[in-house]
């Protein structure tokens, strides 16, 4: 799958969220389906869904913010998405403070989480998935894990792992 999204408004995504600019993404990977496209499974009830994800190259762009993400997800047996991500940008310094400017962290724990994105981008990718490359001098890696109904940051857990898109 390539798919490719350009100036889409933040409104149309985040609500009354203050994003910094519009959405851009690029992307190359693959999906997989619970069963092949056929004339007979065209029909609204018998549409093939997807049941897994890999993206092979990713570049995220909100304004002059940047991440490339690479990863495979899949669901679940209750649904939920399982696999690792890793996003890697240059960018979390302003991505950090876009989030408490947003309201969705207290501006005093911006330099604390500063902090501590560099220092788990530092670890090693869990074992197990991909083999994700090393960070690009001055780029942070953020892994994220979503296991067990579960998603973390490192050996961080951000709560439940969202649902895998199913339409």
């Amino acid at each position: 799958v390539t798919l490719t999204l350009h100036d889409l408004a933040p409104a149309a995504l985040a609500g009354p969220l203050p994003l910094p600019g519009a959405l851009n993404l690029d992307a190359k990977g693959r999906v997989w389906l619970d069963r092949p496209p056929s004339p007979q499974t065209m029909t609204p009830e018998t549409v093939p869904l997807p049941v897994g994800l890999r993206l092979d190259a990713a570049e995220l762009r909100l304004g002059r913010l940047s991440a490339r993400i690479l990863g495979d997800i899949r669901a679940d047996a209750q649904g939920r998405a399982e696999g690792q991500i890793a996003v890697y940008t240059r960018d979390s310094r302003p991505i950090i403070e876009a989030a408490a400017k947003a309201g969705l962290i207290p501006s005093k724990a911006a330099i604390l989480a500063t902090t501590m994105l560099r220092n788990l981008s530092e670890l090693p990718m869990p074992a197990g998935g991909p083999d994700f490359p090393a960070p690009a001098q001055g780029e942070m890696r953020l892994p994220l894990r979503m296991a067990d109904g579960k998603i973390s940051l490192g050996p961080l857990v951000l709560g439940p792992a969202p649902m895998f898109p199913r339409r």
